[in-house]
């Protein structure tokens, strides 16, 4: 809602003490299931019927699938290949199963912390921070500003504990950099756990329905999935989550016939970005935790249920 700049940080929050905002109740979502719904609270009433990306089906055919927009979807993506209605109705045995991961901080050790000045001769502008995508951060912070990308220099510090989280640009490094340009100072920030928590990327929380069907001796011959990720107030990285998502699942096992879908439904919560495999936990958690599940269900071993599954030698 605002942003301060003072000589030390007691005048700062001396300062914020003196400022007032009204700010105008409205109804949140934040389950996106209850986001889907109809008549839903709209996150982004300005997009067009509810939707801002609509992928294209990946499968073998390469061809658009069709897509019915519903209340605050952010994108959806739909992977086929194969007959899984057939695949399923030779399967000598089915599971379906219900995953739900949380959403989980990346948690560096060290504080997220930046150093912007502006020098307003040459107006350019230096940032020292530690950071993991500085070309990525460079061109966000040109394109919020409006400064020239060729006017910005990020001097890369020891970039600590990162894990993913300190890729994209994040709000306190467009205010730094606004702050030195208005002042023509030096203007450090850094934030303190809880700010990290409620100002920076989350890993995306998923919700997994997962259904597999598998010969009497551990052959998998279909696989039906259904994924919802949360993607938060903003899109941000949540579509590449979703179908990593599924190569995630996809990337060893020779599975002949498979549906997977996803969408990413946008709800008032922090927007998410990578943190350790982008997709690639939650999917495994649900996937893996089902196929020893299906390994117990039949007495089978589960090392040799993954080894009978494994793709072969011109598989992909």
């Amino acid at each position: 809602m605002a942003a301060v700049a003072a000589v030390d940080q007691d005048t700062a929050e001396d300062a914020l003490d003196l400022i007032e905002v009204d700010y105008e109740p409205l109804q949140p979502v934040f389950d996106p299931r209850e986001a889907m719904k109809e008549g839903a609270p709209q996150i982004h009433g300005e997009i067009t019927r509810n939707t801002s990306c609509a992928w294209e089906d990946w499968g073998v055919a390469r061809k658009s699938h069709s897509f019915t927009p519903v209340n605050n979807v952010a994108a959806n993506v739909l992977i086929a290949y194969g007959d899984v209605e057939k695949g399923f109705a030779e399967a000598d045995y089915i599971r379906e199963d219900h995953s739900r991961s949380p959403g989980t901080s990346h948690m560096a050790m060290e504080p997220h912390t930046m150093v912007a000045s502006w020098d307003p001769f040459e107006e350019k502008l230096d940032v020292w921070m530690n950071h993991m995508a500085y070309e990525l951060k460079r061109y966000w912070l040109h394109k919020t500003l409006g400064i020239p990308i060729t006017k910005i220099r990020i001097h890369k510090t020891y970039v600590g504990g990162a894990f993913g989280g300190k890729a994209p640009c994040f709000d306190y490094e467009v205010i730094a950099g606004f702050l030195a340009r208005k002042l023509c100072k030096p203007v450090k920030i850094e934030l303190t756990r809880e700010e990290v928590f409620s100002s920076c990327r989350n890993s995306h929380r998923f919700d997994i329905d997962i259904k597999t069907g598998v010969k009497k001796d551990g052959t998998i011959v279909a696989q039906r999935c259904s994924v919802i990720v949360d993607a938060g107030a903003y899109k941000c990285s949540a579509p590449v989550a979703m179908f990593l998502s599924h190569a995630m699942c996809d990337s060893c096992l020779d599975r002949k016939n498979v549906r997977h879908e996803g969408v990413a439904v946008y709800t008032n919560k922090n927007f998410n970005f990578a943190r350790r495999g982008h997709g690639a936990p939650q999917m495994r958690l649900a996937a893996d935790s089902q196929y020893d599940q299906i390994c117990e269900d039949l007495g089978l071993d589960p090392v040799e249920f993954l080894l009978k599954n494994l793709r072969k030698k011109g598989d992909v």
